[in-house]
């Protein structure tokens, strides 16, 4: 509840386009309940240790990538104007 508003796309910049590991050491992201705009990023669903995103309530939109982060095992994103089914 930061009432954080705008696009993701400042944190793709940061997180995604690393050099060695995608998300590095990240293990959870919880940026649920404020105004991000904007498409998920695909790169979020690939991070290898992370365990947890809460995106949930917030304006993202597009369709949801494919879940290829192992250890992921909970995923927060209603409430936001995703279409897709979820990947298993």
């Amino acid at each position: 509840h930061n009432r954080l508003i705008g696009s993701l796309e400042p944190l793709v910049k940061s997180f995604c386009t690393s050099p060695t590991s995608p998300g590095g050491i990240l293990r959870e992201i919880h940026l649920n309940h404020n105004h991000l705009t904007g498409k998920l990023p695909a790169c979020f669903m690939q991070f290898a240790n992370l365990k947890r995103l809460s995106l949930n309530n917030n304006r993202l939109e597009g369709e949801i990538p494919a879940v290829k982060a192992a250890n992921l095992v909970i995923l927060t994103l209603h409430h936001n104007e995703l279409s897709g089914n979820l990947p298993v």
